[in-house]
Protein backbone atom coordinates (compact mmCIF):
# COMPACT_ATOMS: atom_id res chain seq x y z
CA UNK A 1 0.00 0.00 0.00
CA UNK A 2 1.29 3.43 -0.86
CA UNK A 3 -0.32 5.41 1.92
CA UNK A 4 1.91 4.29 4.80
CA UNK A 5 0.82 7.14 7.07
CA UNK A 6 -2.36 5.21 7.82
CA UNK A 7 -0.56 1.99 8.67
CA UNK A 8 1.75 3.83 11.04
CA UNK A 9 -1.23 4.99 13.05
CA UNK A 10 -0.13 8.62 13.04
CA UNK A 11 -2.87 9.97 10.80
CA UNK A 12 -5.17 12.83 11.69
CA UNK A 13 -8.91 12.55 11.01
CA UNK A 14 -8.48 14.54 7.75
CA UNK A 15 -5.59 12.31 6.67
CA UNK A 16 -7.81 9.27 7.28
CA UNK A 17 -10.59 10.83 5.21
CA UNK A 18 -8.12 11.75 2.46
CA UNK A 19 -6.98 8.15 2.29
CA UNK A 20 -10.58 6.92 2.24
CA UNK A 21 -11.50 9.40 -0.49
CA UNK A 22 -8.69 8.16 -2.75
CA UNK A 23 -9.38 4.48 -2.13
CA UNK A 24 -13.06 4.94 -2.95
CA UNK A 25 -12.07 6.89 -6.06
CA UNK A 26 -9.82 4.06 -7.24
CA UNK A 27 -12.79 1.68 -6.95
CA UNK A 28 -15.23 3.70 -9.04
CA UNK A 29 -12.59 5.18 -11.37
CA UNK A 30 -9.66 2.83 -11.96
CA UNK A 31 -8.83 4.97 -15.01
CA UNK A 32 -8.03 7.83 -12.64
CA UNK A 33 -5.86 5.47 -10.57
CA UNK A 34 -3.78 4.64 -13.65
CA UNK A 35 -3.33 8.29 -14.51
CA UNK A 36 -2.16 9.04 -10.97
CA UNK A 37 0.42 6.25 -11.18
CA UNK A 38 -1.43 3.83 -8.87
CA UNK A 39 -1.34 0.31 -10.34
CA UNK A 40 -2.42 -1.91 -7.45
CA UNK A 41 -5.48 -4.13 -7.13
CA UNK A 42 -5.93 -4.71 -10.85
CA UNK A 43 -6.75 -1.05 -11.50
CA UNK A 44 -4.94 -1.12 -14.86
CA UNK A 45 -7.26 -3.85 -16.15
CA UNK A 46 -10.52 -2.04 -15.51
CA UNK A 47 -12.55 0.86 -16.86
CA UNK A 48 -14.82 3.15 -14.88
CA UNK A 49 -18.35 2.22 -13.85
CA UNK A 50 -20.74 4.46 -15.83
CA UNK A 51 -23.92 2.64 -14.83
CA UNK A 52 -26.95 4.30 -13.26
CA UNK A 53 -26.53 2.11 -10.19
CA UNK A 54 -22.88 3.13 -9.93
CA UNK A 55 -23.90 6.79 -10.03
CA UNK A 56 -26.55 6.22 -7.36
CA UNK A 57 -24.06 4.50 -5.03
CA UNK A 58 -21.47 7.19 -5.59
CA UNK A 59 -23.96 9.97 -4.88
CA UNK A 60 -24.98 8.36 -1.59
CA UNK A 61 -21.36 7.80 -0.55
CA UNK A 62 -20.52 11.44 -1.33
CA UNK A 63 -23.46 12.63 0.74
CA UNK A 64 -22.28 10.69 3.77
CA UNK A 65 -18.66 11.61 3.20
CA UNK A 66 -19.48 15.33 3.03
CA UNK A 67 -21.12 15.18 6.45
CA UNK A 68 -18.13 13.38 7.99
CA UNK A 69 -15.72 15.82 6.34
CA UNK A 70 -17.55 18.79 7.83
CA UNK A 71 -17.36 17.24 11.29
CA UNK A 72 -13.65 16.37 10.99
CA UNK A 73 -12.38 19.68 9.57
CA UNK A 74 -10.26 21.37 12.28
CA UNK A 75 -11.12 24.93 13.32
CA UNK A 76 -9.20 27.98 12.12
CA UNK A 77 -8.10 28.52 15.72
CA UNK A 78 -5.77 25.49 15.46
CA UNK A 79 -2.61 26.72 13.67
CA UNK A 80 -1.05 23.25 13.64
CA UNK A 81 -3.88 21.95 11.44
CA UNK A 82 -3.38 24.40 8.54
CA UNK A 83 -2.32 21.68 6.08
CA UNK A 84 -5.25 19.48 7.05
CA UNK A 85 -7.63 22.39 6.45
CA UNK A 86 -6.06 22.82 3.01
CA UNK A 87 -6.80 19.19 2.14
CA UNK A 88 -10.29 19.43 3.59
CA UNK A 89 -11.05 22.49 1.47
CA UNK A 90 -10.04 20.68 -1.73
CA UNK A 91 -12.15 17.64 -0.85
CA UNK A 92 -15.14 19.78 0.16
CA UNK A 93 -15.18 21.59 -3.19
CA UNK A 94 -14.54 18.41 -5.20
CA UNK A 95 -17.39 16.63 -3.43
CA UNK A 96 -19.72 19.60 -3.99
CA UNK A 97 -18.93 19.64 -7.72
CA UNK A 98 -19.36 15.89 -8.13
CA UNK A 99 -22.65 15.91 -6.23
CA UNK A 100 -23.85 18.79 -8.41
CA UNK A 101 -23.06 16.74 -11.50
CA UNK A 102 -24.62 13.50 -10.27
CA UNK A 103 -27.73 15.00 -8.69
CA UNK A 104 -28.54 18.02 -10.88
CA UNK A 105 -26.37 18.80 -13.89
CA UNK A 106 -26.40 15.26 -15.37
CA UNK A 107 -23.69 15.80 -17.96
CA UNK A 108 -23.64 12.04 -18.44
CA UNK A 109 -27.03 12.44 -20.15
CA UNK A 110 -25.68 15.02 -22.68
CA UNK A 111 -21.91 14.59 -23.10
CA UNK A 112 -21.58 11.82 -25.66
CA UNK A 113 -17.98 12.94 -26.29
CA UNK A 114 -16.69 12.57 -22.73
CA UNK A 115 -16.40 8.73 -22.60
CA UNK A 116 -14.36 8.68 -25.81
CA UNK A 117 -12.00 11.37 -24.58
CA UNK A 118 -11.49 9.45 -21.32
CA UNK A 119 -10.81 6.18 -23.17
CA UNK A 120 -8.24 7.79 -25.42
CA UNK A 121 -6.52 9.37 -22.46
CA UNK A 122 -6.14 6.20 -20.41
CA UNK A 123 -4.82 4.06 -23.28
CA UNK A 124 -2.46 6.87 -24.25
CA UNK A 125 -1.14 6.96 -20.67
CA UNK A 126 -0.57 3.20 -20.71
CA UNK A 127 1.65 3.59 -23.77
CA UNK A 128 3.62 6.76 -23.05
CA UNK A 129 3.85 6.23 -19.28
CA UNK A 130 4.06 2.45 -18.90
CA UNK A 131 3.95 0.97 -15.44
CA UNK A 132 7.02 -0.79 -14.05
CA UNK A 133 5.37 -4.19 -14.37
CA UNK A 134 6.96 -6.90 -16.54
CA UNK A 135 6.10 -6.54 -20.27
CA UNK A 136 3.79 -9.55 -20.32
CA UNK A 137 1.83 -8.24 -17.36
CA UNK A 138 1.48 -4.83 -19.00
CA UNK A 139 0.29 -6.55 -22.15
CA UNK A 140 -2.32 -8.45 -20.14
CA UNK A 141 -3.46 -5.20 -18.51
CA UNK A 142 -3.99 -3.53 -21.89
CA UNK A 143 -5.80 -6.57 -23.29
CA UNK A 144 -8.16 -6.74 -20.29
CA UNK A 145 -8.89 -3.04 -20.53
CA UNK A 146 -9.62 -3.32 -24.26
CA UNK A 147 -12.05 -6.13 -23.48
CA UNK A 148 -13.88 -3.79 -21.08
CA UNK A 149 -14.49 -1.15 -23.77
CA UNK A 150 -17.81 -2.62 -25.07
CA UNK A 151 -19.30 -2.67 -21.54
CA UNK A 152 -18.03 0.83 -20.81
CA UNK A 153 -19.50 2.34 -23.98
CA UNK A 154 -22.77 0.46 -23.57
CA UNK A 155 -23.15 2.03 -20.11
CA UNK A 156 -22.33 5.44 -21.57
CA UNK A 157 -24.91 4.95 -24.31
CA UNK A 158 -27.57 3.94 -21.77
CA UNK A 159 -27.07 7.18 -19.87
CA UNK A 160 -27.45 9.49 -22.87
CA UNK A 161 -30.87 11.13 -22.94
CA UNK A 162 -30.32 14.29 -24.99
CA UNK A 163 -28.75 15.24 -28.30
CA UNK A 164 -26.44 18.26 -28.38
CA UNK A 165 -24.91 19.04 -31.77
CA UNK A 166 -21.55 20.35 -30.60
CA UNK A 167 -21.05 17.35 -28.31
CA UNK A 168 -21.88 15.00 -31.17
CA UNK A 169 -19.34 16.78 -33.39
CA UNK A 170 -16.68 16.46 -30.69
CA UNK A 171 -17.54 12.77 -30.24
CA UNK A 172 -16.99 12.20 -33.97
CA UNK A 173 -13.57 13.90 -33.84
CA UNK A 174 -12.51 12.18 -30.62
CA UNK A 175 -13.84 8.81 -31.76
CA UNK A 176 -12.02 8.89 -35.09
CA UNK A 177 -8.83 9.83 -33.27
CA UNK A 178 -9.36 7.02 -30.75
CA UNK A 179 -9.87 4.43 -33.48
CA UNK A 180 -6.67 5.56 -35.17
CA UNK A 181 -4.78 5.39 -31.87
CA UNK A 182 -6.04 1.92 -30.98
CA UNK A 183 -5.36 0.64 -34.49
CA UNK A 184 -1.82 1.91 -34.81
CA UNK A 185 -0.12 3.47 -31.77
CA UNK A 186 -1.42 1.11 -29.10
CA UNK A 187 -0.76 -2.10 -31.02
CA UNK A 188 2.52 -0.70 -32.33
CA UNK A 189 3.73 0.00 -28.80
CA UNK A 190 3.65 -3.75 -28.19
CA UNK A 191 5.30 -4.58 -31.53
CA UNK A 192 2.03 -5.73 -33.00
CA UNK A 193 1.70 -8.52 -30.42
CA UNK A 194 -0.91 -11.04 -31.54
CA UNK A 195 -2.41 -11.17 -28.05
CA UNK A 196 -3.83 -7.68 -28.64
CA UNK A 197 -5.34 -8.45 -32.05
CA UNK A 198 -8.66 -9.82 -30.85
CA UNK A 199 -9.29 -7.46 -27.91
CA UNK A 200 -8.29 -4.40 -29.96
CA UNK A 201 -10.61 -5.49 -32.77
CA UNK A 202 -13.49 -5.84 -30.29
CA UNK A 203 -12.73 -2.45 -28.74
CA UNK A 204 -12.57 -0.73 -32.14
CA UNK A 205 -15.84 -2.37 -33.15
CA UNK A 206 -17.45 -1.06 -29.95
CA UNK A 207 -16.18 2.47 -30.64
CA UNK A 208 -17.54 2.32 -34.19
CA UNK A 209 -20.88 1.07 -32.89
CA UNK A 210 -21.00 3.88 -30.35
CA UNK A 211 -20.20 6.47 -33.04
CA UNK A 212 -22.95 5.03 -35.22
CA UNK A 213 -25.36 5.46 -32.32
CA UNK A 214 -24.20 9.06 -31.82
CA UNK A 215 -24.59 9.75 -35.52
CA UNK A 216 -27.92 8.05 -36.23
CA UNK A 217 -29.83 7.23 -33.03
CA UNK A 218 -28.92 9.98 -30.58
CA UNK A 219 -30.38 12.76 -32.81
CA UNK A 220 -33.78 11.11 -32.37
CA UNK A 221 -33.69 11.93 -28.66
CA UNK A 222 -34.78 15.37 -27.38
CA UNK A 223 -32.57 18.24 -28.48
CA UNK A 224 -30.73 20.13 -25.75
CA UNK A 225 -28.38 23.10 -25.53
CA UNK A 226 -24.72 23.02 -24.65
CA UNK A 227 -25.47 25.83 -22.17
CA UNK A 228 -25.83 24.87 -18.52
CA UNK A 229 -27.93 27.95 -17.70
CA UNK A 230 -27.53 30.61 -15.04
CA UNK A 231 -28.84 28.56 -12.08
CA UNK A 232 -26.42 25.62 -12.48
CA UNK A 233 -23.60 27.95 -13.48
CA UNK A 234 -23.97 29.91 -10.25
CA UNK A 235 -23.90 26.70 -8.20
CA UNK A 236 -20.73 25.53 -9.95
CA UNK A 237 -18.90 28.86 -9.88
CA UNK A 238 -17.82 29.11 -6.24
CA UNK A 239 -16.60 25.54 -5.59
CA UNK A 240 -14.83 25.42 -8.96
CA UNK A 241 -13.02 28.76 -8.65
CA UNK A 242 -12.96 29.08 -4.85
CA UNK A 243 -14.03 32.70 -5.05
CA UNK A 244 -16.55 34.71 -3.07
CA UNK A 245 -17.32 36.82 -6.13
CA UNK A 246 -20.42 36.08 -8.17
CA UNK A 247 -20.34 35.58 -11.95
CA UNK A 248 -21.79 39.09 -12.34
CA UNK A 249 -18.99 40.57 -10.23
CA UNK A 250 -16.31 38.68 -12.15
CA UNK A 251 -17.89 39.77 -15.43
CA UNK A 252 -17.81 43.43 -14.35
CA UNK A 253 -14.18 43.14 -13.21
CA UNK A 254 -13.22 41.48 -16.49
CA UNK A 255 -14.83 44.24 -18.55
CA UNK A 256 -12.97 46.88 -16.54
CA UNK A 257 -9.70 45.02 -17.09
CA UNK A 258 -10.36 44.91 -20.84
CA UNK A 259 -10.51 48.71 -20.90
CA UNK A 260 -7.24 49.00 -18.98
CA UNK A 261 -5.49 46.51 -21.26
CA UNK A 262 -6.71 48.28 -24.39
CA UNK A 263 -5.18 51.51 -23.08
CA UNK A 264 -1.89 49.76 -22.30
CA UNK A 265 -1.84 48.13 -25.74
CA UNK A 266 -2.38 51.49 -27.45
CA UNK A 267 0.65 52.82 -25.56
CA UNK A 268 2.78 49.83 -26.57
CA UNK A 269 1.54 50.04 -30.17
CA UNK A 270 3.11 53.50 -30.45
CA UNK A 271 6.47 51.97 -29.45
CA UNK A 272 6.22 48.93 -31.73
CA UNK A 273 4.93 50.94 -34.70
CA UNK A 274 5.75 54.65 -34.21
CA UNK A 275 4.08 55.60 -37.49
CA UNK A 276 0.88 53.72 -36.71
CA UNK A 277 -0.64 56.32 -34.42
CA UNK A 278 -1.35 53.81 -31.65
CA UNK A 279 -3.34 51.46 -33.90
CA UNK A 280 -3.22 48.24 -31.90
CA UNK A 281 -4.36 45.98 -34.73
CA UNK A 282 -1.71 47.37 -37.08
CA UNK A 283 1.01 46.94 -34.47
CA UNK A 284 -0.09 43.37 -33.77
CA UNK A 285 -0.07 42.62 -37.51
CA UNK A 286 3.52 43.82 -37.66
CA UNK A 287 4.44 41.54 -34.76
CA UNK A 288 2.49 38.61 -36.25
CA UNK A 289 4.50 38.69 -39.47
CA UNK A 290 7.41 37.16 -37.54
CA UNK A 291 6.32 33.55 -37.23
CA UNK A 292 7.86 30.09 -37.76
CA UNK A 293 7.02 27.90 -40.71
CA UNK A 294 4.52 25.09 -40.01
CA UNK A 295 7.23 22.44 -40.07
CA UNK A 296 9.31 24.42 -37.54
CA UNK A 297 6.58 24.65 -34.89
CA UNK A 298 7.87 21.85 -32.66
CA UNK A 299 11.53 22.80 -32.91
CA UNK A 300 10.61 26.39 -32.01
CA UNK A 301 8.74 25.20 -28.93
CA UNK A 302 11.69 23.04 -27.83
CA UNK A 303 14.14 25.92 -28.21
CA UNK A 304 11.82 28.26 -26.32
CA UNK A 305 11.68 25.82 -23.39
CA UNK A 306 15.46 25.74 -23.09
CA UNK A 307 15.80 29.50 -23.44
CA UNK A 308 13.19 30.09 -20.75
CA UNK A 309 14.87 27.52 -18.46
CA UNK A 310 18.23 29.30 -18.74
CA UNK A 311 16.59 32.65 -18.01
CA UNK A 312 14.83 31.35 -14.89
CA UNK A 313 18.12 30.02 -13.54
CA UNK A 314 20.09 33.13 -14.48
CA UNK A 315 17.60 35.49 -12.82
CA UNK A 316 17.07 33.15 -9.84
CA UNK A 317 13.31 33.50 -10.19
CA UNK A 318 12.65 30.20 -8.42
CA UNK A 319 14.21 26.83 -7.68
CA UNK A 320 13.90 24.16 -10.39
CA UNK A 321 13.66 20.46 -9.65
CA UNK A 322 16.62 18.31 -10.72
CA UNK A 323 14.40 16.10 -12.87
CA UNK A 324 14.53 16.88 -16.59
CA UNK A 325 11.56 14.89 -17.81
CA UNK A 326 9.70 17.32 -20.10
CA UNK A 327 8.96 16.23 -23.66
CA UNK A 328 7.45 18.32 -26.45
CA UNK A 329 5.10 16.06 -28.43
CA UNK A 330 2.13 16.23 -30.79
CA UNK A 331 -1.27 16.58 -29.17
CA UNK A 332 -2.95 13.15 -29.45
CA UNK A 333 -5.63 13.12 -32.12
CA UNK A 334 -8.44 12.29 -29.67
CA UNK A 335 -7.66 15.44 -27.63
CA UNK A 336 -7.65 17.93 -30.48
CA UNK A 337 -11.35 18.81 -30.33
CA UNK A 338 -10.52 20.93 -27.26
CA UNK A 339 -6.77 21.55 -27.54
CA UNK A 340 -6.37 23.73 -30.60
CA UNK A 341 -2.75 24.77 -30.04
CA UNK A 342 -0.92 23.70 -26.88
CA UNK A 343 -1.42 22.17 -23.44
CA UNK A 344 0.50 20.60 -20.58
CA UNK A 345 0.14 17.13 -19.08
CA UNK A 346 1.96 16.68 -15.77
CA UNK A 347 3.75 13.52 -14.72
CA UNK A 348 1.75 11.23 -12.39
CA UNK A 349 2.23 12.19 -8.73
CA UNK A 350 3.23 8.65 -7.80
CA UNK A 351 5.57 8.29 -10.80
CA UNK A 352 7.09 11.73 -11.46
CA UNK A 353 9.93 10.10 -13.35
CA UNK A 354 7.41 8.83 -15.94
CA UNK A 355 7.56 12.09 -17.85
CA UNK A 356 5.65 15.30 -18.43
CA UNK A 357 4.34 16.42 -21.82
CA UNK A 358 4.07 19.78 -23.51
CA UNK A 359 1.52 19.15 -26.26
CA UNK A 360 1.71 21.14 -29.49
CA UNK A 361 -1.10 20.61 -31.98
CA UNK A 362 -0.04 20.30 -35.64
CA UNK A 363 -2.07 21.85 -38.42
CA UNK A 364 -4.77 19.61 -39.89
CA UNK A 365 -3.63 18.42 -43.34
CA UNK A 366 -6.88 19.57 -44.96
CA UNK A 367 -6.52 23.20 -43.87
CA UNK A 368 -6.16 25.63 -46.79
CA UNK A 369 -2.99 27.77 -46.87
CA UNK A 370 -4.88 30.93 -45.86
CA UNK A 371 -6.15 29.27 -42.68
CA UNK A 372 -2.69 27.93 -41.83
CA UNK A 373 -1.24 31.40 -42.34
CA UNK A 374 -3.85 32.97 -40.07
CA UNK A 375 -3.06 30.41 -37.35
CA UNK A 376 0.67 31.10 -37.68
CA UNK A 377 0.05 34.84 -37.38
CA UNK A 378 -1.84 34.19 -34.15
CA UNK A 379 0.93 31.93 -32.84
CA UNK A 380 3.84 33.98 -34.05
CA UNK A 381 7.36 33.88 -32.62
CA UNK A 382 6.45 36.15 -29.70
CA UNK A 383 3.20 34.40 -28.82
CA UNK A 384 4.80 30.95 -28.97
CA UNK A 385 7.45 32.06 -26.49
CA UNK A 386 4.75 33.22 -24.08
CA UNK A 387 2.69 30.06 -24.57
CA UNK A 388 5.82 28.07 -23.68
CA UNK A 389 6.26 30.16 -20.55
CA UNK A 390 2.62 29.48 -19.61
CA UNK A 391 2.51 25.77 -20.37
CA UNK A 392 6.04 24.77 -19.48
CA UNK A 393 8.75 27.04 -18.12
CA UNK A 394 8.20 28.37 -15.48
CA UNK A 395 4.44 27.78 -15.75
CA UNK A 396 2.60 24.47 -15.50
CA UNK A 397 5.60 22.17 -15.85
CA UNK A 398 7.44 23.79 -12.97
CA UNK A 399 4.43 23.93 -10.66
CA UNK A 400 3.55 20.27 -11.22
CA UNK A 401 7.15 19.16 -10.77
CA UNK A 402 7.32 21.00 -7.45
CA UNK A 403 3.96 19.49 -6.44
CA UNK A 404 5.43 16.03 -7.04
CA UNK A 405 7.56 16.56 -3.92
CA UNK A 406 4.61 17.14 -1.57
CA UNK A 407 4.60 14.73 1.38
CA UNK A 408 3.04 12.48 2.53
CA UNK A 409 2.00 10.61 -0.64
CA UNK A 410 -1.70 10.77 0.25
CA UNK A 411 -1.53 14.56 0.34
CA UNK A 412 0.51 14.70 -2.86
CA UNK A 413 -1.98 12.59 -4.81
CA UNK A 414 -4.98 14.39 -3.36
CA UNK A 415 -3.65 17.84 -4.28
CA UNK A 416 -2.74 16.62 -7.77
CA UNK A 417 -6.12 15.03 -8.50
CA UNK A 418 -8.26 17.74 -6.90
CA UNK A 419 -5.98 20.63 -7.88
CA UNK A 420 -7.51 24.08 -7.77
CA UNK A 421 -7.86 25.27 -11.34
CA UNK A 422 -7.58 28.91 -10.27
CA UNK A 423 -4.27 28.09 -8.57
CA UNK A 424 -3.02 26.13 -11.60
CA UNK A 425 -4.03 28.50 -14.40
CA UNK A 426 -3.49 31.58 -12.26
CA UNK A 427 0.15 30.63 -11.68
CA UNK A 428 0.72 30.15 -15.42
CA UNK A 429 -0.80 33.58 -16.17
CA UNK A 430 1.27 35.13 -13.38
CA UNK A 431 4.51 33.68 -14.82
CA UNK A 432 3.89 35.49 -18.10
CA UNK A 433 4.11 38.79 -16.19
CA UNK A 434 7.03 37.48 -14.15
CA UNK A 435 9.20 36.64 -17.15
CA UNK A 436 8.41 39.79 -19.13
CA UNK A 437 8.92 42.05 -16.11
CA UNK A 438 12.25 40.32 -15.41
CA UNK A 439 13.47 41.26 -18.89
CA UNK A 440 12.99 38.05 -20.89
CA UNK A 441 14.09 38.64 -24.48
CA UNK A 442 15.54 41.96 -23.42
CA UNK A 443 12.18 43.48 -22.54
CA UNK A 444 11.37 43.82 -26.24
CA UNK A 445 8.19 45.94 -26.68
CA UNK A 446 6.91 43.39 -29.20
CA UNK A 447 6.96 40.78 -26.47
CA UNK A 448 5.26 43.18 -24.06
CA UNK A 449 2.52 43.95 -26.58
CA UNK A 450 2.00 40.25 -27.21
CA UNK A 451 1.91 39.55 -23.47
CA UNK A 452 -0.80 42.19 -23.10
CA UNK A 453 -2.75 40.44 -25.86
CA UNK A 454 -2.31 37.10 -24.09
CA UNK A 455 -3.60 38.57 -20.83
CA UNK A 456 -6.47 40.10 -22.78
CA UNK A 457 -7.28 36.59 -24.01
CA UNK A 458 -7.46 35.36 -20.41
CA UNK A 459 -9.80 38.21 -19.46
CA UNK A 460 -12.03 37.72 -22.49
CA UNK A 461 -12.13 33.97 -21.74
CA UNK A 462 -14.05 34.82 -18.56
CA UNK A 463 -16.45 37.15 -20.37
CA UNK A 464 -17.06 34.54 -23.04
CA UNK A 465 -17.63 31.69 -20.59
CA UNK A 466 -20.09 33.59 -18.39
CA UNK A 467 -22.11 35.04 -21.26
CA UNK A 468 -22.09 31.91 -23.42
CA UNK A 469 -23.17 29.54 -20.64
CA UNK A 470 -25.71 31.75 -18.87
CA UNK A 471 -27.35 33.82 -21.64
CA UNK A 472 -28.39 33.44 -25.27
CA UNK A 473 -25.03 34.87 -26.40
CA UNK A 474 -24.84 33.92 -30.08
CA UNK A 475 -21.93 32.50 -32.09
CA UNK A 476 -21.75 35.77 -33.99
CA UNK A 477 -21.50 37.78 -30.77
CA UNK A 478 -18.88 35.39 -29.41
CA UNK A 479 -16.72 35.64 -32.55
CA UNK A 480 -17.04 39.42 -32.53
CA UNK A 481 -15.89 39.49 -28.90
CA UNK A 482 -12.89 37.29 -29.65
CA UNK A 483 -11.86 38.93 -32.91
CA UNK A 484 -12.71 42.59 -32.27
CA UNK A 485 -12.17 42.94 -28.53
CA UNK A 486 -9.35 40.39 -28.11
CA UNK A 487 -7.73 40.87 -31.56
CA UNK A 488 -7.73 37.14 -32.34
CA UNK A 489 -7.40 35.65 -35.81
CA UNK A 490 -10.54 33.91 -37.02
CA UNK A 491 -9.26 30.29 -36.80
CA UNK A 492 -8.22 30.90 -33.20
CA UNK A 493 -11.58 32.52 -32.40
CA UNK A 494 -13.49 29.60 -33.91
CA UNK A 495 -11.50 27.05 -31.90
CA UNK A 496 -11.97 29.05 -28.70
CA UNK A 497 -15.72 29.25 -29.29
CA UNK A 498 -15.88 25.50 -29.70
CA UNK A 499 -13.82 24.99 -26.56
CA UNK A 500 -16.11 27.34 -24.63
CA UNK A 501 -19.08 25.19 -25.61
CA UNK A 502 -17.27 22.05 -24.43
CA UNK A 503 -16.30 23.38 -20.99
CA UNK A 504 -17.96 25.26 -18.14
CA UNK A 505 -16.25 27.74 -15.77
CA UNK A 506 -12.75 26.50 -16.68
CA UNK A 507 -12.18 29.51 -18.93
CA UNK A 508 -12.76 31.82 -15.95
CA UNK A 509 -9.86 30.31 -14.02
CA UNK A 510 -7.23 32.25 -15.99
CA UNK A 511 -8.62 35.65 -15.06
CA UNK A 512 -9.75 34.85 -11.52
CA UNK A 513 -6.59 32.90 -10.75
CA UNK A 514 -4.22 35.38 -12.38
CA UNK A 515 -5.70 38.31 -10.50
CA UNK A 516 -5.46 36.46 -7.19
CA UNK A 517 -1.84 35.43 -7.71
CA UNK A 518 -0.98 39.09 -8.39
CA UNK A 519 -2.81 40.11 -5.21
CA UNK A 520 -0.90 37.51 -3.17
CA UNK A 521 2.39 38.75 -4.61
CA UNK A 522 1.53 42.38 -3.81
CA UNK A 523 0.61 41.42 -0.22
CA UNK A 524 3.90 39.56 0.19
CA UNK A 525 5.94 42.48 -1.13
CA UNK A 526 4.48 44.73 1.56
CA UNK A 527 5.89 42.50 4.30
CA UNK A 528 9.46 43.07 5.56
CA UNK A 529 12.19 40.85 4.13
CA UNK A 530 10.35 39.82 0.96
CA UNK A 531 12.45 37.53 -1.24
CA UNK A 532 10.99 36.72 -4.64
CA UNK A 533 12.65 33.32 -5.12
CA UNK A 534 11.84 32.17 -1.59
CA UNK A 535 8.23 33.30 -1.96
CA UNK A 536 7.77 31.43 -5.24
CA UNK A 537 9.36 28.29 -3.76
CA UNK A 538 7.12 28.46 -0.70
CA UNK A 539 3.95 28.95 -2.75
CA UNK A 540 4.75 26.11 -5.16
CA UNK A 541 5.78 23.72 -2.39
CA UNK A 542 2.15 23.44 -1.24
CA UNK A 543 0.83 21.93 -4.45
CA UNK A 544 -2.37 23.16 -6.06
CA UNK A 545 -4.37 24.11 -2.97
CA UNK A 546 -7.18 26.65 -3.20
CA UNK A 547 -5.94 30.23 -3.42
CA UNK A 548 -7.77 31.36 -0.25
CA UNK A 549 -6.01 28.49 1.51
CA UNK A 550 -2.66 29.43 -0.02
CA UNK A 551 -3.02 32.96 1.33
CA UNK A 552 -3.42 31.55 4.85
CA UNK A 553 -0.56 29.09 4.48
CA UNK A 554 1.81 31.79 3.26
CA UNK A 555 0.92 33.96 6.22
CA UNK A 556 1.87 31.08 8.52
Amino acid sequence: MIFAVIALGTATPIANLSDEYLRELWKISPMTATQAGYHEGGADRQLDDLSAEGRRRRSEWLRQFAARLDQATPPESDPAAAEDRADAALMRDAVALERLELDEAHDFARRCDAPLDALGNVFFQMVVRPSKKPPQERLADVAARLDAVPRYLEQARAGLQFSVDVFREAAKDDGDGLIDYLSHDLVGAFSGDKELAAPSARAIAAVKSYLAFVDRELPKKPKASFRVGAALYDKRFRPYLQTDRSPAEVLAAARARVEALHAEMRRLALVVDPKGGGDVRAALAKVAADHPKPEALFETARKDVEEARKFVVEKQLLTLEKRDNLRVIETPQFMRSQLGVAAFDGAPPLEPEAGAFYYVTPFPPDWPPAKVDAKLREYNRWMLALITIHEAMPGHYVQFERASSVEPPTRRVLRWLLSSNAYVEGWAVYTQDLMVDAGFWGGDPRLKLTEAKLELRAVVNAILDIQLQTTEFSDEQALALLMDTAFQERPEAELKLRRAKLSVTQLCSYFVGGQTWRELRAEAERRPGFNQRAWHDRALAEGAVTLPTLRKLLLH
